[in-house]
């Protein structure tokens, strides 16, 4: 099997790609709850509600950023990304966080984009 090229990944958010991504990530979870009993030797757990989150960091656009989709507190709006650029997504419902810019003298202004998923994330 041919490694997948980071280059190749592809994020939309509410419809629209996202220009300029350098990089995501997404972070699934799930908590659990201890089923530990007198007797046992070592704690048991089963697992409850699963959650998951992520982060786009992009190369600073303020065109970009006028669209209140990529802002945070605004209502939730879809998520699809593609790792190979096509075919196989991750993609789900997300509400934006908190959205972070830096820039340092010797490089260009970035954006790193915070979302938490509500609901399921699906793979197709």
């Amino acid at each position: 099997m041919a490694a997948i090229k980071g280059k190749d990944g592809v994020v939309s958010i509410a419809a629209q790609p996202v220009a300029q991504v350098k990089s995501y990530s997404i972070t699934e979870s799930t908590e659990t709850a201890e089923t530990t009993v007198m007797g046992n030797n070592s704690k048991t757990h089963v697992p409850t509600i699963k959650s998951w989150e992520g982060s786009v960091d992009v190369v600073y656009n303020s065109q970009e950023f006028t669209d209140t989709d990529l802002l945070p507190g605004g209502a939730e709006v879809d998520l699809i990304l593609y790792p190979a650029g096509t075919g196989n997504n991750y993609n789900g419902k997300i509400l934006i966080t908190s959205m972070e810019v830096t820039g340092e003298t010797a490089d260009v202004v970035s954006a790193t984009i915070n979302f938490t998923g509500t609901g399921d994330l699906a793979r197709t």
